[in-house]
């Protein structure tokens, strides 16, 4: 069979990157029987490259929620001619209407901050989203939670969502520290659109300096409108902020490492790919308790609402210098993420091209 894989962001410093990159490097590893068709993105250039003479690998210039995307790249997959397009983000041509599969991650850019930040390009990427999950072979959801919210989407398509899980890398030894200003803090990696809620976090933070003045809040990467986050710190006056930028995993893997705890505050995800990536590299876990977080997390970290930034400064605290509670964590966390694996998501993605 001839498969063409639409990952375009394989190179996003961010989880859709990450998905797409280790999914193509598994399912590379254990097909050796199709043949493969992977479009990557000019916006976001990627070093992979696979070894095997059943792939290659074109790039193309079909941007995100573009006229390019919509007629480019659906004239591009029909000359192609596969026998089934796996689309790793609902972003596609509504007019391509070849065998396909697609992954839905979550729908919260079509939240209002979410990254389709126009009214008309949030309601232009609905009817893309819509139109891609009822005209799927199969939908590939990322959990039980986004399965639900797939399925309230576009009802027709019940029958043909399937949850595959993505998974942590295996914990690196490709560890390099990254200098940042204090001895003690707690570190969020992610994106800084509006449901990441990332301003009650650092409102909860400023709570926690009258017990613990030397406590840091280190934030690292940079995609979404970070310049939001660091306006409130201003306002605030917040103090002990620090944000790093986007870093290389080495030193991502080093802050995760040294971090008193790890904390994931947001209002909505569809997987959580950092809080388990924190569980990996032995950092303590605060998570929110809303949407697919707990399902993904199990018992591993402290719970909070997110909606509530005195109940967020009390269970980080609650555990901030407890160190049994934070090894307890750290063994639960572990014993959790060993649970999920790029293999297997590999695997279940193939018996989805193959069902």
């Amino acid at each position: 069979m001839d498969i063409a894989v639409d990952a375009r962001n394989i190179g996003a410093p961010a989880g859709i990157g990450r998905y797409s990159r280790r999914l193509l490097e598994n399912l590379e590893a254990i097909d050796p029987d199709n043949n493969y068709l992977v479009l990557t993105g000019v916006r976001w250039p990627t070093d992979w490259r696979p070894t095997s003479p059943k792939w290659t690998v074109e790039a193309v210039d079909f941007p995100d929620y573009s006229w390019a995307e919509q007629t480019g790249l659906g004239k591009y997959l029909r000359a192609a001619g596969p026998d089934l397009t796996h689309f790793l983000m609902p972003q596609q041509p509504v007019g391509f209407h070849g065998p396909k599969v697609t992954t839905v991650h979550d729908f919260t850019m079509l939240r209002p901050g979410g990254g389709l930040r126009r009214g008309v390009k949030r309601m232009l990427g609905g009817f893309v989203f819509k139109r891609a999950i009822a005209d799927s072979r199969a939908v590939i959801a990322i959990s039980e939670y986004t399965k639900g919210q797939a399925i309230a989407f576009a009802p027709a398509a019940a029958d043909r969502v399937r949850v595959v899980y993505e998974a942590a890398d295996d914990v690196s030894t490709d560890v390099e520290p990254c200098q940042v200003p204090f001895d003690d803090y707690l570190v969020y990696v992610g994106a800084h659109y509006e449901h990441k809620n990332l301003l009650r976090l650092v409102d909860a933070h400023q709570e926690l300096l009258a017990a613990c003045p030397g406590l840091g809040l280190v934030f690292v990467g940079a995609a979404g409108p970070v310049e939001r986050t660091q306006d409130h710190v201003a306002a605030t006056r917040a103090r002990n902020t620090h944000f790093t930028g986007v870093v290389p995993d080495a030193q991502r893997n080093w802050l995760y490492q040294h971090a008193r705890l790890a904390v994931m505050p947001s209002l909505a995800e569809g997987f959580g790919l950092p809080g388990l990536e924190a569980m990996i590299h032995r950092a303590p876990l605060a998570s929110s308790n809303a949407t697919c977080l707990p399902e993904i997390y199990g018992d591993a970290p402290v719970y909070f609402d997110p909606l509530d930034t005195a109940a967020m400064a009390t269970a980080i605290g609650s555990v901030l210098h407890d160190e049994a509670s934070r090894a307890a964590m750290i063994a639960r966390g572990l014993a959790r993420a060993a649970e999920f694996s790029w293999r297997r998501c590999a695997e279940e993605t193939l018996a989805v091209y193959m069902g």
